[in-house]
C-alpha cells in the first residue's frame, strides 16, 4: 500500500470517527439546549405573569405571598436547574468544539505528511 493510499484511508477513518462523534454529541447538545431554554422560558413567563398580576391588583398582602414564591419557592429551584443545565451545555459545547478541532487538525496533518515517518507519527498521535 502506497503512502497516498494509506493517507486516503486514514482520512476516511477520521471522517467516520467525526460522523460518529457528531451522532453522539449533537442529540445531547440539542436536548440540553432545548431543556434549558424551555425551563428558562417557563420561569420568565411565570415571573412576567406575577409582575402583571401584582401591578394590576396592587395588593400588599398578595405581593408578600407572591414574593415568597419567587424568593424561596419553585422559581428559585428552577433557576438553579436552569443554571446547572446551562453550565452543562457550555461544557458539552466546549468538548464538542475541541474534538472537532482535533479531527480537523489530524486531517490536515495526515494530508500534509510528506514521508512515511510523518504519517506514522501522526497515526500514533491520533491513537492517544
Amino acid at each position: 500500500m502506497t503512502l497516498e493510499e494509506q493517507k486516503k484511508a486514514f482520512v476516511s477513518d477520521i471522517a467516520r470517527d467525526r460522523r460518529a462523534w457528531w451522532s453522539v454529541m449533537v442529540p445531547q447538545l440539542l436536548l440540553v439546549g432545548i431543556a434549558s431554554l424551555s425551563l428558562a422560558a417557563i420561569a420568565g413567563f411565570g415571573l412576567y405573569t406575577a409582575i402583571v398580576v401584582f401591578r394590576e391588583k396592587a395588593d400588599a398582602e398578595l405581593l408578600s405571598k407572591g414574593t415568597s414564591v419567587f424568593v424561596g419557592g419553585t422559581s428559585t429551584f428552577m433557576g438553579f436547574v436552569v443554571t446547572k443545565l446551562l453550565a452543562k451545555l457550555t461544557e458539552l459545547s466546549q468538548e464538542f468544539m475541541a474534538q472537532n478541532r482535533r479531527f480537523t487538525s489530524f486531517t490536515a496533518r495526515v494530508k500534509g505528511a510528506a514521508t512515511a515517518t510523518d504519517y506514522d507519527q501522526t497515526a500514533k498521535d491520533y491513537e492517544k
